[in-house]
């Protein structure tokens, strides 16, 4: 049985196509995609292409050189003292406020932000709680106010909301490094929830505000490195998604609520879904999540470890396949490695050496650790459902586990013992 292996993710130093419309830094991306019109093939130069908000037309193409970064902030130099504050004016830029906070970061939804030396500073509601690597935004002022001296610090203010959203289809996004944009919740800096077919390949998302990207249908997200936004790494909506060799690490960086929509992946209301050899760790919330009538969904090969929520989340969902994953040390907080309100068709299968057991609380399945040596794995799909024994039938909420077996191994194998109304693994 193989267990996940996920590839190598991120940029590559590697050159655009032939014939590539080449387009500078300093150079309006937006223009020459005007120009140029559906179909054409654009190479981003080397260096920082600074706030631009690009609307791309059907099937065109963007590939950078490696080097190349869309960086959606600005470069902050011009700063006054007032009182015990440093000031950076003419800040007109105001994005909406969406989505739930944790108590303890209530401007988490303020999509503005502040870096020092790429540093994010978190954002605070009165002037009054400014202290070292904290700002406020005084908007109808238009000035931002810190404490920290920027003296010989690159100091930088989001602006753009978006690096590409389009509802034309078939965009191609490659080897690009996208950061710093002040992306609403539940958006990303990469917007394609409202189009179809797009593909991002080998790029690396990081320092946005909300989500790296927002997938929709017939979205492809393929060997990309998303960590550090302030969300989550990938949300989205849509039929045929597939979600493939990506590395996901530390998104929720502005701590939003993680029982509203915070982590490393969430789609919703998604069909036909495809969650392959990704390597989610370290996320504030669930690591692999798929809420609210998912259907036909697979999760395979991906590795999930260290998120506070659940490594697995298949939640008010239906229909998904669950196989050859490697999760471990999730759900810091309540929630806890995998976790589903199970439906008949929703197999488990293929998993190993876990170190947890499961229960039933509150008519979900959860997992904690046995402790060290004891480990188990659930098996591979039943073949024949004739042959499936009753006694691997769990009660789950009013639904069944079907279609699985489970195994127990604390050094010799022992067939699983239940109860009625429990489950026992």
């Amino acid at each position: 049985m193989q267990i996940a292996t996920p590839a190598w993710s991120g940029v590559t130093s590697e050159p655009c196509p032939a014939g590539a419309v080449p387009i500078a830094p300093g150079t309006s991306i937006q223009t020459a995609v005007d120009r140029a019109g559906p179909g054409a093939t654009f190479c981003l130069k080397n260096g920082t292409h600074r706030i631009q908000a690009i609307r791309p037309r059907a099937n065109q193409r963007f590939y950078g050189e490696g080097g190349t970064v869309l960086n959606g902030s600005r470069l902050l130099t011009d700063f006054s003292r007032k009182d015990k504050y440093w000031v950076a004016g003419g800040q007109r830029q105001q994005g909406r406020r969406i989505g739930e906070c944790a108590k303890s970061a209530p401007a988490c939804n303020l999509p503005e932000g502040l870096f020092f030396d790429d540093v994010a500073f978190v954002q605070v509601l009165a002037k009054d709680d400014v202290g070292p690597g904290r700002f406020y935004f005084d908007h109808s002022a238009e000035e931002i106010y810190f404490a920290d001296d920027p003296a010989g610090h690159k100091v930088e203010a989001t602006v753009a909301a978006f690096a590409f959203e389009s509802s034309a289809p078939g965009v191609l996004i490659r080897n690009l490094t996208i950061e710093k944009y002040a992306s609403v919740a539940q958006k990303g800096a990469i917007q394609a929830q409202e189009a179809d077919g797009w593909d991002v390949e080998n790029c690396e998302l990081r320092l946005n505000s909300a989500a790296g990207i927002a997938a929709g249908s017939g979205t492809r997200v393929r060997n990309c490195d998303i960590h550090h936004n302030g969300q989550i790494g990938i949300t989205g909506v849509g039929r045929d998604v597939m979600i493939e060799g990506n590395h996901i690490w530390e998104n929720n960086t502005r701590e939003f609520l993680t029982s509203w929509e915070a982590g490393g992946i969430k789609l919703a209301v998604s069909q036909g879904v495809v969650l392959r050899n990704n390597d989610v760790h370290d996320n504030a919330g669930a690591g692999i999540w798929c809420d609210i009538d998912c259907r036909d969904v697979l999760y395979e090969g991906n590795i999930a470890e260290r998120n506070r929520g659940a490594g697995i989340f298949h939640e008010i969902s239906f229909s998904a396949v669950i196989r050859n994953n490697k999760l471990g040390h999730n759900g810091m907080s309540r929630k806890k490695r995998i976790l589903g309100q199970q439906h008949p068709d929703c197999c488990v299968a293929g998993r190993r050496s876990l170190r947890q057991h499961a229960h039933r609380r509150r008519g979900q399945m959860r997992h904690r650790s046995p402790g060290p040596g004891a480990s188990h794995e659930i098996g591979r799909d039943l073949q024949d459902p004739q042959q499936q024994d009753p006694r691997q039938r769990y009660d789950l909420r009013g639904r069944s586990l079907r279609r699985c077996h489970v195994r127990r191994h604390t050094g010799r194998r022992k067939r699983p013992h239940h109860r009625e109304g429990q489950q026992s693994i």
